[in-house]
């Protein structure tokens, strides 16, 4: 569908409103100076990272020690040197121990003597002092009394030599534990100040952190203020800086189509120079426009409507001194 020959111009601006415009020009000088300032970005000079305190350092002291005392030699001899049980045993496999008991042969030859006493005596009573029966029963007796008597002896100083070394084993294995015992105690008390020292180290730590934080904010905070200026006037300003903006198209010509039969959507909108305005779109297409209607100028303004070829009223808009316009 010809709608007449038109000429259309159209405008667009991306401007913020006269009164936002002294801010954004504020905003610009100031972002200027404060890069030339300097100011913003700036790297921390202080110190980043705590010290341990002297509590964690003490702990840590007292746990390398608590680790070398356990390391001693002592403790390695209690723990892996020869029991006295061992030396003892090794003693009597090699005979070292028996018959070394001056007590027990003086008491042995002393019960000796009076056994051959009382032998002599019954033999000298009977008649038979010297004879071979005497000199038998005497060496019979005497073997057998001393026999015995080592015997007993011998498993005596046995018992006596392991009770003595079971005691002995009893107390440095006492003495072990004893040591054992001292130092798990002295490093849970150094792991419970080790614990004390870290939550001084964390606090410690926090308040660096809280300076480093602090000095940020103090070196950007003439940025952070122009973020805010600049936030407030684009949200104050709408849609400044993006393509957005009016356009005001007019169509200008002769016998432009203006048949009431063409058009859908009319709304009347007023009065311009004694004719009536609508609003419209021509039929199938979306595109509104405001103008007159050629129906009305019949009787009004004969001479600016026309018949074209195609059966529809068409306006010379030059007649009417204005134009249609798109809206």
């Amino acid at each position: 569908m010809s709608f007449g020959s038109s000429k259309q111009s159209s405008t667009q601006t991306s401007a913020p409103p006269s009164w936002a415009k002294p801010g954004f020009e504020l905003s610009g000088k100031e972002g200027i100076d404060l890069y030339k300032s300097g100011q913003g970005g700036n790297v921390y000079q202080g110190q980043r990272v705590g010290d341990l305190s002297g509590t964690t350092t003490g702990a840590v002291n007292r746990l390398t020690g608590a680790a070398d005392m356990y390391n001693s030699d002592a403790m390695n001899k209690l723990a892996t040197g020869d029991t006295s049980s061992a030396t003892n045993l090794s003693n009597m496999a090699n005979g070292s121990m028996i018959g070394n008991n001056a007590a027990f042969n003086e008491a042995l030859q002393n019960t000796l003597n009076n056994t051959a006493s009382t032998i002599n005596s019954n033999m000298s009573g009977a008649g038979r002092y010297g004879s071979g029966a005497h000199t038998g029963v005497m060496s019979n007796q005497l073997g057998q009394v001393a026999t015995n008597a080592m015997a007993n002896q011998y498993n005596q100083d046995v018992q006596n030599m392991m009770t003595a070394n079971s005691q002995i084993d009893s107390a440095n294995l006492g003495k072990l534990s004893g040591l054992n015992s001292l130092y798990q105690g002295y490093s849970n008390a150094a792991g419970n100040q080790l614990a004390g020292g870290q939550v001084l180290d964390q606090n410690a730590q926090a308040k660096l952190d809280a300076e480093r934080d602090k000095f940020a904010e103090t070196d950007n905070r003439g940025w952070t203020r122009l973020g805010l200026l600049q936030s407030a006037m684009a949200g104050a300003a709408g849609n400044y800086g993006t393509t957005t903006g009016s356009q005001k198209s007019k169509t200008k010509g002769f016998n432009l189509l203006s048949d009431i039969r063409t058009k859908e959507s009319i709304v009347p909108v007023g009065e311009r120079d004694g004719f009536k305005l609508y609003e419209w779109n021509y039929i199938g297409h979306p595109q509104r426009y405001r103008g007159v209607m050629a129906q009305d100028l019949l009787d009004t303004k004969p001479d600016a409507v026309s018949l074209g070829d195609d059966g529809f009223y068409r306006v010379d808009y030059a007649k009417l001194g204005f134009d249609m316009e798109a809206v």
